[in-house]
């Protein structure tokens, strides 16, 4: 599966690499999901592996709408590895793009450049449900180290509104937690 990949330079950033990382592991997850597992209940209590496929699809075209322009619904019951590589490629674009990604957007919080937007709601949004993901279909739960490691950085900033969003209440870390169940732990998450 081709991934999105910004360009390189002093101009992108470093969220936007990040923000690559994070999504490399989803669609690595994602593309395995077999046939049967699309029904399977996630730990998103409300939500099975294709509903939880489709509200990750659905956060990355809002996201991306704050730049302008319509946000298309999820077709649910349609190709959602298509329409998530389709999402991830125009936001991934968007981010490779100074102008763009430097842009100041509406965000839940408040006004801030799109980039910060990426990679305080969209990354650790989205590595939280990787984790969701790869468990309810019973693959590899280890998440990329680098990003947990950004990913927690950012959550001073927007930890409440990704537990307010996801309904999820923060779980106390034991003293002895490793960086990813600390992060987990922090959006919600008994890992």
């Amino acid at each position: 599966m081709e991934t999105v990949r910004p360009v390189r330079s002093p101009a992108v950033p470093p969220v936007a690499l990040v923000y690559v990382r994070v999504v490399s592991g989803f669609t690595a997850r994602l593309t395995e999901v077999r046939p049967d597992q699309w029904a399977n209940p996630t730990p998103c209590s409300a939500w099975t592996v294709r509903e939880l496929v489709a509200h990750t699809i659905g956060t990355h075209r809002k996201v991306l709408g704050a730049l302008g322009g319509e946000v298309a619904e999820v077709d649910a019951s349609g190709d959602l590895i298509q329409q998530w590589l389709d999402a991830t490629h125009a936001l991934g674009a968007a981010l490779g793009n100074p102008d763009r990604a430097g842009q100041m957007v509406r965000g839940v919080e408040g006004t801030l450049p799109f980039c910060n937007l990426v990679g305080g709601l969209i990354s650790p949004d989205t590595l939280a449900h990787t984790w969701d993901l790869a468990r309810a279909t019973g693959q590899d739960e280890r998440l990329d180290a680098r990003c947990v490691a950004a990913c927690t950085e950012q959550l001073p900033q927007f930890g409440d509104t990704l537990l307010r969003l996801g309904g999820f209440s923060a779980v106390t870390s034991a003293a002895e937690a490793d960086a990813q169940t600390v992060f987990l732990n922090a959006v919600g998450r008994h890992a």
